[in-house]
């Protein structure tokens, strides 16, 4: 069956990507499920939309951890475009099907768990099943897209 194309979204993803040439369009309010391949052509897209909200929110928050105390109001408009901004990139990822795990890192469901990704990874290096409530960073590799055997969470890459 032909995947319906999002125009709009491609010329977006287009220029999110820094104008090069993709080898097909990712869909946009996307659901289900991704097949391994599909998680994994979505990381140069995550990583340059992620890049972006990233370096913004760091330098938010330089400023924020030199400012005094006592400067209530800029302390409040800073936290509260920081806010602006992680949010602002949660809803970008659900568009592209993904779950907010957490700070910069993104949940794409296989079917059986999660391929998990964080900034600024260039690929998928992480899986897990959808049992289990560990961070990215407690992971290792897998070989392949799902685990081998019942009850055997983790594998190399």
């Amino acid at each position: 069956m032909p995947h319906k194309q999002n125009t709009s979204y491609a010329y977006s993803v287009f220029i999110a990507t820094g104008g090069t040439a993709l080898d097909h369009v990712i869909s946009i309010n996307r659901t289900g499920i991704f097949k391994f391949e599909e998680a994994n052509d979505l990381c140069p897209i995550l990583k340059t939309m992620t890049k972006k909200y990233h370096d913004e929110v760091e330098v938010l928050m330089d400023r924020l951890e030199k400012i005094q105390l006592s400067q209530k109001e800029t302390i409040q408009q800073l936290e509260e475009r920081i806010n602006e901004l992680i949010t602002s990139w949660h809803q970008k990822v659900k568009r592209l099907g993904g779950y907010p795990h957490s700070l910069w890192i993104v949940h794409l469901d296989s079917g059986e768990g999660y391929y998990s990704w964080e900034y600024p990874q260039a690929e998928i290096k992480f899986w897990h099943s959808h049992e289990q409530k560990v961070l990215s960073k407690e992971l290792v590799g897998f070989n392949g897209p799902f685990p081998e055997a019942e009850g055997d969470s983790y594998k190399d890459v």
